[in-house]
């Protein structure tokens, strides 16, 4: 994640409708994002592993909160109004592919 936030700052303003707020809203998406990993680590490295049905177990519920968590974000990303981006990403298959993988 502070790859993509550091890719996202470095690529700058797009020089589309309202860039600067796609900007920031990228930026504080993808922060919301490390946040959530964040504490998921800090509850992974808390687990007890003496008994492996309730490690499991625990993992799995934390699985599935970082899965609805960056759900929530990843309907948010697409909430953006951004056509110009959208047809970028439409016409790269690069893009197309990272896109579709996080939706």
């Amino acid at each position: 994640t502070d790859r993509l936030i550091s890719g996202v700052e470095d690529a700058g303003v797009p020089d589309i409708d309202n860039g600067d707020q796609v900007v920031v809203a990228l930026e504080a998406t993808f922060a919301e994002a490390r946040g959530i990993l964040e504490e998921a680590r800090a509850r992974v490295e808390t687990i007890s592993v003496d008994d492996p049905q309730v490690f499991a177990e625990q993992l799995n519920a934390i699985g599935e909160t970082i899965q609805a968590s960056l759900g929530e974000i990843g309907s948010s990303l697409a909430s953006l109004d951004a056509p110009e981006l959208n047809a970028a990403v439409s016409d790269h298959p690069e893009c197309a592919a990272v896109a579709g993988a996080a939706g």
